[in-house]
């Protein structure tokens, strides 16, 4: 047991790593980006940031455990969050990125209303995901062979491909 721990550590503190560390980018930038100062809502912000992190890493690890509803439950909701996270993520990395690039031109931009869009959009994007990833397109396609086997005559396959474009 010991040795099978040891050999997934790696894996297992970049993961919190990267997990930790993600979170603790959005609490910066909720913090920073809409100009939070009252220490409450920060506190409130980070421990709930923080628990969904602890929570993702718990999730996995009793999801390997148990099958039960309440651990699949959990993990649904964990990863869910996780997809969230990944694309608010995305939207602070963009919102910093043209904030830099605004900065440079020495433009005039209302920068709060930018912010909120792309924070909006992010999460639009991420209702788009859990839609599609419910309700996903089926096409039948009929393909004849050429000399193909008897044993194989009459028989279906199924390819599943998880492929998306935006």
């Amino acid at each position: 047991m010991l040795i099978t721990i040891l050999k997934f550590l790696p894996f297992i503190l970049f993961m919190l790593v990267f997990l930790f560390g993600g979170h603790y980018f959005l609490y910066r930038s909720f913090v920073g980006l809409f100009g939070i100062n009252d220490n409450t809502i920060k506190n409130v912000i980070f421990i709930v940031l923080f628990a969904l992190s602890v929570g993702i890493f718990l999730s996995m690890a009793i999801a390997h455990i148990s099958q039960s509803w309440p651990a699949r439950l959990f993990y649904i909701i964990t990863a869910s969050w996780l997809g969230i996270a990944m694309n608010l993520l995305l939207a602070a990395l963009a919102i910093r990125l043209f904030i830099w690039l605004i900065k440079l031109t020495g433009a005039n931009f209302n920068i709060p209303l930018f912010t909120v869009l792309i924070f909006l959009a992010a999460l639009v994007f991420s209702a788009y995901g859990f839609w599609s990833a419910f309700h996903p397109q089926i096409k039948n396609i009929n393909i004849s062979i050429k000399n193909l086997p008897r044993e194989w005559q009459g028989k279906t396959i199924v390819q599943l491909t998880a492929w998306t474009a935006i």
